[in-house]
């Protein structure tokens, strides 16, 4: 197992290759860069997370992950994989393999989704100060739309906290 400090706050990027609707977007270019490029970005951006790491069952998409920065240590298996996989499937395999192969733990979950580009990162650091504060249930709104939701999630590994951003 690598020595790997644990860290207290991961962005954690789900990015399936499977869509059914608009397949291949992901990766789809937007504005020279592929969309998971400015999730990737923001997230850096951000300077609060002690790790970046995308979760795809794709070689592809984790070549582009690592291009622009962020940690593919696994792929996705199937059973995560599909159109009908939770959120919550894909987080409590990706937190399962870190601790389990890694020995890697976190306080905080950051699930930032590819599809929502142009968040801005001020949003992210709000949304995790605010979860820092208060550690309840929250909904913050941009632009009259919910932009980020809090979940504790209950694992046998630990207690994490979720924010979905």
């Amino acid at each position: 197992m690598p020595d790997r400090p644990t860290p207290r706050a991961v962005a954690l990027i789900p990015a399936r290759q499977g869509s059914k609707r608009v397949p291949g977007k992901n990766i789809r270019p937007l504005g020279g860069h592929p969309m998971l490029a400015y999730t990737i970005a923001a997230a850096r951006a951000s300077g609060v997370f002690e790790a970046v790491m995308v979760s795809t069952e794709s070689e592809d998409i984790a070549r582009i992950a690592r291009h622009y920065g962020a940690e593919v240590p696994f792929l996705r298996p199937a059973a995560c994989a599909h159109d009908t996989a939770t959120d919550l499937e894909v987080f409590r395999h990706a937190l399962g393999w870190l601790a389990g192969h890694e020995g890697y733990a976190c306080d905080l979950v950051v699930h930032l989704r590819t599809t929502a580009p142009v968040r801005r990162v001020a949003l992210v650091d709000a949304a995790i100060a605010r979860d820092r504060r208060h550690r309840t249930r929250m909904r913050v709104a941009e632009g009259g739309r919910e932009a980020v939701t809090h979940y504790r999630v209950a694992s046998k590994f630990r207690q994490h906290t979720l924010l979905d951003v």
